[in-house]
């Protein structure tokens, strides 16, 4: 399959600073600010054939170059503790919206040019690319013995 991606860089980094603070003997409550950071530099090949022919000399490189330096987000937890051998915790963090501008630059071959005769133009390669990092939500339960701990957890995202 020609039409694949042929490299791809990314970098996804949270930065963040939480406080959590203990209400009582029973409960905790966190609160974490983040910021989410996101870069793509991703070089992939399309077809631009007239003739729908998948011939390889009239495809179009395609590098592509975003990044997203703030992009602000929060993470809430609270923990429940029964008993003293016993830990309840939840968290939930909402959706973080990155919008990542930078440019897009168009390689065409040869043959598109003679084809075309030198008549292909791109005015402007700006881009912003959009896109939605999900809401997260945490559950976890830990039993802490006298020589071991046991703790079951899930994650969901959506």
């Amino acid at each position: 399959q020609r039409y694949s991606t042929i490299t791809t860089d990314a970098i996804n980094i949270y930065y963040q600073l939480g406080v959590a603070y203990q209400l009582n003997r029973y409960l905790d409550i966190g609160l974490v600010l983040q910021n989410v950071r996101m870069g793509i530099d991703q070089t992939f090949k399309i077809s631009a054939d007239p003739f729908e022919s998948e011939a390889a000399e009239m495809d179009v490189l395609v590098r592509t170059r975003v990044h997203d330096w703030f992009a602000p987000s929060w993470i809430l937890s609270a923990t429940v503790h029964p008993f003293e051998w016993l830990d309840i915790a939840v968290s939930v963090s909402p959706p973080a919206i990155i919008e990542a501008p930078g440019t897009m630059e168009l390689t065409f071959s040869e043959t598109l040019r003679v084809l075309s005769r030198d008549d292909i133009q791109v005015h402007d390669n700006e881009i912003v690319m959009r896109f939605r990092v999900p809401a997260v939500a945490r559950f976890g339960i830990s039993y802490r013995g006298p020589r071991f701990d046991i703790e079951l957890a899930a994650t969901y995202e959506g």
